[in-house]
């Protein structure tokens, strides 16, 4: 009969530290799993269906692991690691399996150990990358990152181990790598493929022309139709029509000084393209923060409106949009201390976390969209220039201008503004 194997302390240790290993990112990806499915099914259900494959890979991992260490430990009725052998009971005869004993003295080579690391090392692989590409670090976002980067380091410290022993077989490696790349392909589909393929794309057509006029005005119909040609809805963040009169200067005698002043690069637009601006005529909303443009849906909005006639001014109808495919939750909100008080007018949407990790380790990214109504500082009722919207992007602890995709990566922004003119003489 064998005699029971003496138990080294330095395997006592490694072999609780898998145990841990295991037993966390069982507690983690299940977690996560169940709570993507109650929450975010729509987005996140491949993917948390893949975390409990893979919790049932540590689970089976776990159990090869505990008979591993029960048959070390002195083969016939020896109890865990630590504890007194249980007396033989001789109508039981315990013949460790081929696979077990072939594994020699470290647990290291059991294939489904190494099968369940491989396939964990995308899956949290994938926290650390949110956290190192956002802007802003929050203590609790440090927290799961640390978790996050030691399993991940423990799952690849694991494999290292075994393909160092030799222990790494041509046959299950083959059908392993199938689980890390499920996992990357779920990752790269929602950070890369479907905000690209589903970026907003609203065309946007105006028309402004001449009906009648009479007693020094001139009657204008204007129509703005938006139309989603994408495959996604489009949210909208701000959506406003101006028609403003402008005074045109001749172009004769233009030097290239005066040319060049016209331009503003590299400075910011200043919205008042060719032509003094005189007046306000009309201005509304063609829709409201927080609906959005359904694929294949188009939308009209017409209007009717009566201007001054004279001289060489012109009318201008301009639309503004700002869109977005992800969803949000729209509300208006005060503009930003230090600016001019009302007439403006701010909304901000705030956009949902797509998974719980989005939820923990996330930003709260926030939309603001402000609808600038240029006023003289001496008499803040008059108003110097046509009105215009401005999109910026913050997240919880600051503010960043720019590309949306630094504030989060699933965000896709399309800025639109489309431009008619007509000139104010005498109705055909």
């Amino acid at each position: 009969m064998p005699s029971r194997t003496k138990v080294s302390h330095r395997h006592l240790i490694l072999f609780w530290l898998l145990v841990a290993l295991l037993v966390a990112q069982i507690c983690l990806l299940g977690f996560s799993a169940f709570y993507d499915i109650a929450a975010f099914a729509k987005q996140q259900l491949p993917s948390a269906l893949l975390r409990l494959l893979i919790v049932a890979l540590n689970i089976g991992a776990l159990a090869h692991l505990v008979v591993f260490q029960w048959v070390r430990s002195g083969g016939d009725g020896a109890g865990p690691p630590g504890t007194a052998p249980v007396r033989k009971r001789r109508h039981l005869k315990v013949r460790p399996s081929h696979s077990v004993a072939s594994r020699g003295s470290s647990p290291w080579g059991d294939p489904l150990v190494l099968l369940s690391q491989a396939a964990a090392v995308p899956m949290f692989f994938i926290p650390v990358w949110i956290e190192l590409q956002s802007p802003h670090h929050h203590a609790e976002d440090w927290f799961w990152f640390s978790v996050s980067a030691l399993l991940l380091l423990g799952a690849a410290l694991v494999l290292v181990a075994a393909l160092v022993r030799g222990h790494v077989k041509l046959g299950w490696v083959a059908v392993g790598a199938l689980l890390p790349l499920l996992g990357f392909a779920q990752f790269a589909y929602l950070t890369f493929y479907k905000p690209t393929h589903e970026r907003p794309k609203v065309d946007v057509t105006t028309e402004l022309v001449k009906v009648d006029g009479a007693k020094g005005m001139t009657r204008l119909r204007g129509t703005v139709t938006l139309k989603n040609n994408g495959t996604a809805p489009a949210e909208v963040f701000g959506a406003v029509y101006t028609v403003s009169r402008h005074r045109m200067e001749s172009a004769e005698g233009l030097t290239p000084e005066k040319a060049g002043d016209r331009l503003d690069a590299p400075e910011e637009p200043d919205h008042e393209h060719v032509g003094r601006f005189v007046a306000l005529l009309g201005l509304d909303e063609l829709l409201a923060a927080g609906e959005s443009l359904a694929p294949g849906e188009t939308r009209t909005r017409s209007f009717v409106l009566d201007a001054p006639s004279g001289g060489a001014d012109l009318a201008r109808l301009t639309a503004d949009l700002s869109l977005s495919t992800p969803r949000g939750r729209a509300k208006a909100v005060e503009c930003a201390k230090g600016t001019v008080k009302p007439p403006h007018r701010c909304w901000e949407t705030a956009l949902p976390p797509t998974s719980w990790i989005r939820r923990s380790m996330g930003d709260s990214p926030k939309i603001r969209t402000r609808l600038f109504l240029p006023t003289d500082t001496q008499q803040e009722q008059e108003l110097t220039g046509p009105p215009y919207l401005s999109t910026t992007y913050h997240y919880d602890g600051g503010e960043r201008r720019g590309e949306a995709q630094s504030v989060d990566p699933l965000i896709r922004v399309q800025l639109v503004q489309s431009v008619t003119e007509v000139h104010l003489g005498p109705a055909p």
